[in-house]
């Protein structure tokens, strides 16, 4: 962990994340007092997939935020989601992959597991449960982009590509739904 210097010195990740929020990113942290020491987190990208990699030295403290897609969706993680933001509590040291932003106007509880790939030939399946009249935008592999198989219940889902993003969009999503490539 880097030092910290006295109260003369400001820690300029708080200039940067804010200079993000007009291009539709909100990142915030919640931590029960002063003396708490902030998460550190890093978003890169790899196979069209996000993945966020961190640590944090308190494991008390949250992690919000909200991408210009919507609110990330981890594999493997449960989130509440509220006022269009993703609440984590994440672990000391975490690595997270991220297909999934969602947008809903309802506050709840969402889950993103992956499942054993189904049908057959699919390398993938992410199930996410809890959606409450929401919209998500997802993004799977490139090599994989023409395989994308998308079901609720025993109904296929339409999912249309958004031009040009190298993801899909569905719209008006409640319940669960199954994301497969």
């Amino acid at each position: 962990m880097p030092a910290r210097l006295g109260p003369d010195y400001l820690d300029a990740s708080y200039l940067l994340r804010g200079m993000l929020s007009p291009f539709g990113f909100l990142l915030r942290q919640r931590r029960g007092h002063a003396g708490t020491l902030p998460i550190m987190t890093f978003v890169s990208r790899h196979r069209n997939g996000y993945y966020f990699n961190g640590c944090k030295q308190d494991t008390t403290a949250e992690w919000l935020c909200r991408f210009p897609d919507g609110a990330p969706i981890l594999t493997g993680r449960e989130t509440v989601l509220q006022d269009g933001l993703s609440r984590y509590a994440l672990e000391r040291s975490f690595h997270a992959e991220c297909r999934l932003f969602a947008r809903q106007r309802a506050s709840g509880t969402i889950s993103c597991i992956e499942a054993p790939p189904f049908p057959t030939g699919k390398q993938r399946l992410i199930r996410v449960t809890g959606l409450q009249d929401a919209d998500l935008t997802f993004f799977p592999p490139l090599d994989r982009f023409r395989e994308v198989f998308v079901k609720q219940g025993s109904r296929e889902l339409e999912a249309a590509p958004n031009n040009g993003r190298a993801s899909f969009s569905l719209t008006h999503v409640s319940g669960s739904v199954d994301l497969a490539w």
